[in-house]
């Protein structure tokens, strides 16, 4: 366990890189707007609503769809989470964009019930 004046300076320093990502997801998305005229909440329902209907009436969580997000922008990401908290949501969620509706991602995983879970959708 880590004395609390390491905890603190190691949750501050991890709030400080949280506010830059999202400094950063919106001016990417500031940028595509002025350029491409791009719809960021039009984007996030169109990846969520996709979402809901194939996979039962799931909805993503607003982590992510802010991942997916910056993807599409193409904005390099990194995912810290456990096992098992939806971190190739993400991925799945850019497949229901008109954009890359005839593309196809393939996902690595030496976890075998993520495999069968990615195939069955």
């Amino acid at each position: 366990m880590l004395p609390d004046d390491e905890t603190s300076k190691r949750l501050r320093a991890l709030d400080t890189r949280h506010r830059r990502a999202y400094e950063i997801l919106n001016e990417a998305r500031d940028l595509a707007e002025k350029t491409s005229r791009y719809d960021s909440q039009a984007v996030r329902r169109t990846m969520s609503d996709g979402f809901y209907e194939n996979t039962g009436g799931k909805r993503p969580h607003e982590w992510q769809l802010d991942v997916a997000e910056a993807l599409y922008l193409k904005i390099d990401c990194t995912i810290i989470a456990g096992t098992g908290r939806g971190k190739t949501i993400p991925y799945m969620l850019l497949s229901y964009l008109p954009d890359n509706s005839e593309k196809m991602t393939a996902i690595i995983s030496p976890l075998k019930n993520l495999q069968r879970e990615q195939v069955s959708h």
